[in-house]
Formats: C-alpha cells, sequence, structure tokens
C-alpha cells in the first residue's frame, strides 16, 4: 500500500481455469478492497492486521 504498509488476501473460486468471468470478478474486489484500505480514515480491525 502506499503508506508502506502490507496486506494479504485471498479468494478461492470454484471455476473453470483461466475463466473470464473469475478474473473480471476478482479484478474487482480486489479494487473495491484497495481502495478501502488506501483511505486515510479506514480502521481494519486488529484481528485483521
Amino acid at each position: 500500500m502506499p503508506n508502506g504498509k502490507r496486506y494479504l488476501a485471498a479468494i478461492f473460486v470454484k471455476r473453470p481455469y483461466n475463466d473470464p468471468i473469475v478474473r473480471d470478478f476478482v479484478r474487482r474486489i480486489w479494487r473495491i478492497v484497495y481502495n478501502y484500505l488506501d483511505l486515510p480514515s479506514a480502521k481494519v480491525p486488529d484481528n485483521l492486521r
């Protein structure tokens, strides 16, 4: 992250390998999570750090 913190997330999906729908889904989820964590006021619960 731009603030120097690191986060790890995993998304498991059961679909055929290289399914374009899954790639789009993962990209959307990644963007949502990244934008949330990049907010200055984002408060991540201690149990998720």
